[in-house]
């Protein structure tokens, strides 16, 4: 599970509900076309894998919210078990 946040000028990364990543965007972190699936760096360089779900929201969430939609995905996808020993939906969906 791969959570995306970006509050306006900080940007912070979650792989299965643990954050691996934070850091300031500056004014051209965002510049160009937004791709799902790839990233560019001077060249496009494609996700090699498999995408099961994206989910989009037009505001960050809250954690209690963020959360329950991260043991929502991971007991309907059967990865509550990449879920860390403390999450509140590791053992329970919401």
């Amino acid at each position: 599970l791969f959570s995306y946040l970006y509050n306006g000028d900080t940007s912070y990364v979650l792989i299965n509900g643990v954050q691996q990543l934070s850091g300031s965007v500056g004014t051209n972190g965002f510049s160009g076309n937004f791709v799902l699936g790839a990233r560019y760096n001077s060249y496009m360089q494609f996700f090699k894998g498999s995408v099961y779900e994206f989910l989009i929201f037009s505001e960050n969430l809250f954690d209690d919210n963020r959360q329950k939609i991260e043991g929502y995905l991971a007991h309907k996808w059967g990865l509550s078990n990449n879920l860390p020993a403390d999450h509140p939906y590791k053992n329970n969906a919401p």
